[in-house]
């Protein structure tokens, strides 16, 4: 057996042998630490990475932009990332929509941006 030289894959970047590299494992248990009674993290259905960016699917509907849990998994998502090293955390929140798939429910795409959406009309 080789020996593995080179620092750890931080905490961020393990996946499961068998696992999807864009798949986000620890993300979830990382929520239950902020919602231990389980309120808005049993909403999450999937996170994962897509590009620079990390997308937290959800079950909440189009109804739900900027509502409590979108903008919490938001925060919290950022805050995930800046504790692996990611100096410049990118998030989308989604929910799911009738019409065109996963809306946009919270996001941060800069450092200035507080997670919340534009009205839509």
């Amino acid at each position: 057996m080789a020996a593995r030289t080179g620092a750890a894959p931080s905490p961020h970047e393990r996946v499961a042998a068998a696992g999807d590299p864009d798949e986000i494992t620890d993300a979830v248990p990382y929520f239950e630490t902020k919602d231990p009674g389980k309120k808005v993290v049993k909403h999450v259905t999937d996170v994962r990475r897509s590009g620079s960016f990390v997308r937290v699917y959800t079950d909440l509907g189009e109804s739900d932009e900027n509502s409590e849990p979108a903008i919490d998994l938001c925060k919290w998502t950022t805050q995930f990332l800046k504790d692996g090293g990611d100096d410049e955390p990118r998030v989308f929140v989604h929910g799911k929509s009738d019409d065109n798939g996963s809306v946009v429910l919270a996001n941060k795409q800069s450092d200035k941006d507080d997670c919340g959406v534009s009205e839509t009309p």
